[in-house]
């Protein structure tokens, strides 16, 4: 880092429970670092499909059940 720019950071996160722990971990961590100048993205490879495939996120059969039940019941089915 020269002359006081901030650093671009991507938090990749990969658990299927959208608000559980990892993601708490993950805005916590970007909140301090948004806070000392830094530029923040964070990435949910488990629900973005285009990702998911890619990385394998998918790849344990229990996650991707579990996975499946949440966005059933965001779907209300």
């Amino acid at each position: 880092m020269t002359g006081g720019e901030g650093m671009k950071i991507v938090i990749l996160q990969g658990s299927p429970n959208r608000r559980g722990s990892t993601y708490l971990l993950a805005d916590s961590f970007r909140q301090g670092a948004e806070s000392a100048g830094h530029t923040v993205e964070i990435v949910d490879a488990a629900h973005r499909s285009d990702l998911s495939r890619k990385l394998s996120v998918r790849g344990q059969k229990g996650i991707y059940l579990f996975h499946e039940r949440v966005e059933q019941r965001e779907r209300g089915v």
